[in-house]
């Protein structure tokens, strides 16, 4: 199998100092988080936005899965296209709109893929909060973490999540700093599985420090910092 060039679009910056004294750190505190996922809705239905993150998981494992439905069935950039982030191919300004066939990909919604889950955004301090994803709910070497705001969610487009404080099961609790090149862009969502509004995206990518193996007893977390 030929190696797949893997294109850097942007150099990430990451930090490990603590976000807050608030920060959760132990297992105890965060397996008692309550999360909600995405159920897969009728074509005719547009859900009301809400202040909550979208959390997508990308398995390695689906791969192929996710690849061959958006080379097949959805119209995409010319040139290099978004194909999701185990590609190793980066999201640009000539193919970002590849990014709204991606989180309208129906596997998503009808549970071939890991369900999108979501986090109640902070209408306070506008941070994410908490979220929890117990490791056998996923089962996979290589699974890509990615946070998807309304823009809504955050007064308006007045703050982004820029650094997200990760942690977990035989992780070392640390902060994280998003790649501000691929939060600068907006993606105007038009389908029916998700509200339909302006949202940005969130994710280390390329470095790999959302990327998670996650065949390991235990669980991972996620936590807007700012």
């Amino acid at each position: 199998m030929k190696i797949k060039q893997l294109i850097l679009a942007v150099a990430v910056t990451v930090t490990v100092a603590s976000c807050t004294k608030q920060d959760i750190s132990t297992p105890e505190q965060v397996s008692q988080v309550q999360t909600n996922s995405v159920a897969a809705v009728s074509t005719n239905t547009v859900l009301e936005s809400t202040n909550v993150a979208y959390i997508f998981i990308e398995p390695k494992n689906k791969q192929n899965l996710i690849v061959k439905y958006l080379k097949d069935s959805v119209s995409h950039s010319v040139g290099i296209p978004f194909l999701g982030f185990n590609m190793g191919y980066g999201i640009s300004a000539t193919n970002k709109n590849d990014v709204l066939n991606y989180i309208n990909l129906k596997y998503w919604y009808n549970g071939q893929l890991p369900q999108v889950r979501t986090v109640n955004i902070s209408q306070t301090n506008f941070k994410m909060d908490s979220i929890s994803i117990v490791n056998s709910s996923i089962n996979d070497n290589s699974s890509w973490v990615t946070i998807l705001i309304p823009v809504s969610a955050m007064s308006n487009d007045t703050y982004r999540q820029s650094r997200v404080t990760i942690g977990g099961t035989g992780l070392r609790t640390s902060d994280v700093t998003m790649n501000s090149t691929i939060h600068g862009y907006t993606f105007d969502y038009t389908g029916n599985y998700l509200p339909k509004t302006r949202y940005r995206l969130y994710t280390t990518f390329v470095s790999p420090t959302v990327r998670f193996d996650l065949t390991k007893s235990g669980f991972i977390y996620l936590k807007g910092c700012n």
